[in-house]
């Protein structure tokens, strides 16, 4: 039950201890310190940045008095070794360990197990401990630091060790394996290093599960992921949340977080991804994270690490506004500079959004304010539920509500049943209209044809708006099979504004890529995008983000570049 423990144990010390801290760095990061964010995703769980050779190579190359090298050094290793952390056993509810290898091993076994980088387990043992540099003291179990893992520890075996200036008491176990090193606890020994959660190997392992799981709970995820194990899913999850609908434990109530989090250090920061939750949940203070953002970005001349940027691949440049984007379990639209939150998958197909059109956010998609939720379904949707009649989104005084709709104007205004969403009970609007639809007129967000003119208009509140031609139809996520025939009562609604290309369509002509856009006075116009890696690769547009467009087609008036910033 060692897991079990640690968790337990872990959430009770995060309230009410800080964890202990090295001198944060002075180098400066590769990117700006971003509390919001302070690793993305993908970065956070690439396994593959180091192989369990290269990472004792580098340790050995790079810190001459690591507490965890291979070689021989000053600082007491002796070649530094330890179990094979081999995973959780669900069958004996303990974790296995083999034969001593390298920490390059043992670090390279638990990052694949949980799907963590390695660098980040790397520098979770320097920002605890010191560890990787041995700049804190390395404190071994004279004169086996290899010593095979046991959790039992023997009050024989007690031995007085200097941990930071001060002489503890520490027992066996806490020193079995390659010393006094708890990284998902605390740097104290003995008090928080318990006796059967203690040792190298095992600490990687229980480190390297936290953090997993907090990454997954954050997002409301309950298993199924890398490094779950059975049972996961049972225990109450205590940190911050991204914004969403979220359980923190099976069976529990599904409760709005809005990705709001205070740190113990009293900073107020938003969630903006798991990654940034797990390492929070980690190390609740700002100031332990800004240590963990230097040690990682910074310079290994100036005594830091050396990995690099802390994003994949990234930009400081938002998407353009009407993009759809996703931070790994949310997905917003882009609007007005902001993220309005799409808060469910229905009120996401009500409006016509292709799922395969969502790309990753940017840095800079992140550091945009939070703009309204978008949480009901599109004007104009009509749909049932389970044991309920047929309704339609309409407007009742100016407030969008589900309303039902009469068997006389369904069959009437052309409705198909192919165009009937069903919708689960718990996604279901509750605003609901005292009255029943009856209409010779559609409601507003229908799309109806003038066939006479071979028109096709988007019906408002106030007026008829026509959409011109086939590029702005299709662009702007409509479907022809949503078109129904116009009434006169329809027709009779003035005209409104035209419906041009959509925001922030990507355009492909003669191998050239545009950006549509408009002015304050709703003016189109369009911006070459480039370089490919802009597009591609920080964007990370694809080329189903690329609507086909003949150059005729293209708006006359042409903006600056639209490119990447750092």
């Amino acid at each position: 039950m060692i897991k079990r423990f640690l968790l337990v144990l872990l959430s009770s010390l995060i309230l009410i201890m800080p964890i202990f801290l090295l001198v944060p760095s002075t180098a400066a990061s590769s990117l700006p310190f971003n509390p919001n964010d302070l690793i993305d995703d993908i970065t956070f769980n690439n396994t593959t940045t180091m192989s369990a050779a290269y990472i004792d190579s580098w340790l050995n190359n790079n810190f001459s008095n690591s507490c965890i090298s291979s070689n021989a050094n000053s600082n007491g290793n002796a070649g530094f070794t330890t179990p094979s952390p081999d995973g959780w056993d669900s069958a004996t509810n303990q974790y296995n360990f083999g034969s001593n290898v390298t920490a390059g091993q043992a670090i390279y076994n638990v990052s694949q197990e949980y799907n963590v980088n390695p660098q980040v387990i790397l520098t979770t043992l320097q920002k605890e401990q010191g560890v990787v540099s041995g700049g804190a003291g390395c404190y071994y179990n004279t004169p086996n630091p290899a010593a095979p893992f046991s959790s039992t520890p023997s009050p024989s075996n007690t031995f007085t060790c200097d941990i930071g200036g001060q002489s503890t008491i520490c027992t066996y176990a806490c020193t079995t394996g390659g010393g006094c090193m708890p990284i998902a606890m605390s740097y104290a020994c003995p008090g928080y290093c318990s006796a059967g959660a203690e040792g190298f190997s095992l600490q990687l392992e229980e480190g390297a599960w936290l953090l997993r799981f907090g990454q997954e709970r954050s997002q409301g995820i309950l298993s199924g992921y890398t490094g779950y194990d059975p049972g996961d899913e049972n225990y109450n999850y205590t940190g911050p949340m991204t914004q969403g609908y979220r359980q923190s434990i099976a069976g529990g109530p599904s409760i709005y977080y809005d990705g709001t989090y205070t740190t113990q250090d009293g900073v107020d920061v938003t969630i903006d991804n798991g990654a940034t939750a797990s390492l929070y949940y980690y190390t609740p203070f700002e100031s332990g994270n800004l240590l963990f953002d230097n040690l990682f970005q910074g310079t290994i001349s100036n005594g830091d690490l050396g990995f690099g940027s802390v994003y994949s691949n990234n930009t400081f440049t938002p998407h353009p506004n009407g993009t759809l984007i996703s931070n790994g379990s949310q997905i917003f639209l882009i609007n007005n500079q902001q993220r309005d939150w799409i808060t469910n998958p229905y009120v996401f197909e009500s409006y016509g959004y292709q799922w395969n059109t969502v790309v990753p956010a940017t840095i800079g998609d992140t550091e945009l304010p939070a703009g309204p939720n978008i949480d009901t379904l599109a004007p104009g949707t009509i749909f049932y539920s389970t044991g309920t009649p047929v309704y339609v989104m309409n407007y009742i005084g100016g407030v969008l509500e589900k309303q039902q709709i009469s068997l006389s104007s369904y069959n009437g205004l052309g409705y198909k049943w192919s165009q009937v969403m069903y919708v689960p009970p718990d996604f279901v609007p509750s605003a609901t209209a005292p009255n029943i639809y009856f209409s010779d007129q559609h409601p507003p967000g229908t799309l109806v044809a003038d066939y006479s003119t071979g028109k096709v208009y988007l019906l408002t509140q106030t007026s008829k708006d026509w959409v011109l031609g086939p590029d702005a139809f299709n662009t702007n996520s409509y479907s022809w099979s949503n078109v129904l025939p116009a009434t006169a009562i329809d027709l009779s609604l003035p005209d409104g504004s035209d419906i041009n290309l959509a925001n922030g369509t990507m355009l492909l002509a003669s191998g050239n890529i545009y950006l549509v856009n408009y002015d304050s006075n709703n003016n189109i116009y369009i911006q070459p995008v480039g370089p490919w890696d802009c597009f591609s690769n920080r964007l990370h547009y694809g080329l189903v983000n690329l609507y086909s467009i003949s150059p005729a087609s293209l708006p006359s008036t042409v903006g600056p570049i639209f490119t990447c910033s750092d």
